[in-house]
């Protein structure tokens, strides 16, 4: 937790940018790359069906402006904070979860520090898990393995603005407010998300402050 709120930190004092993350495409190629780095954890499936359908660089430098511009909660004010904590977010998590050829920004635990920041508590424990022998494939028994997970966990008032606003209306809707933890399996090489996709989908989601 403490390396986490430390680079956390580096990354906001210093300022430091990934390039990608402030790449302005130049076209429908350089749009569609953008669109597969950490943007991704952003998209919503109406705008990737929008990127397919740009045929130019202005409507691809288009397309960029109106995107970062539905997710400014102040459009009153200069700047965007939404974007520069996601830029700050994106730079911190290529230096805490790169993984074996892949980007930290790019992995499980990337996308919940992306959508989500820092989360309050984390833990890391093991877990039994089954698992099958395929040494024959005419034998293949099921046994147990132990398994490495992490947890993370949020207090509502640590939650990002507008994930809270939208956990709170689900709960007044009458839904079943989501559980505020994510639970990563983890290895030296990858690690895979296995509880709480659906907040990081409403995290996602909730973004969007216009349409």
């Amino acid at each position: 937790m403490r390396n986490l709120a430390f680079a956390l930190t580096v990354t906001m004092s210093l300022g430091v940018c990934w390039p990608a993350a402030r790449a302005i495409a130049a076209g429908p190629e350089d749009l569609t790359d953008w669109a597969e780095g950490p943007i991704r954890w952003l998209l919503l499936s109406s705008e990737r069906r929008e990127i397919r359908q740009v045929q130019d660089p202005e409507d691809a430098s288009l397309f960029i402006e109106e995107f970062w511009s539905r997710r400014d909660p102040r459009p009153e004010d200069p700047g965007n904070p939404y974007r520069e904590a996601y830029e700050q977010r994106v730079a911190a998590a290529d230096v805490l979860y790169a993984e074996e050829g892949i980007r930290g920004s790019l992995t499980a635990r990337g996308r919940a520090l992306i959508l989500l920041g820092s989360p309050t508590h984390m833990s890391i424990a093991t877990r039994s898990a089954l698992a099958w022998e395929t040494q024959n494939p005419d034998d293949q028994r099921v046994t147990t393995e132990r398994m490495s997970v992490e947890i993370w966990g949020y207090r509502r008032e640590d939650l990002p603005a507008s994930v809270l606003r939208a956990w709170l209306a689900k709960a007044k809707g009458g839904d079943e407010p989501l559980a505020l933890t994510l639970t990563f399996r983890t290895d030296r090489q990858r690690s895979q998300i296995m509880e709480g996709e659906n907040l990081l989908d409403l995290a996602s989601r909730s973004a969007v402050v216009k349409e």
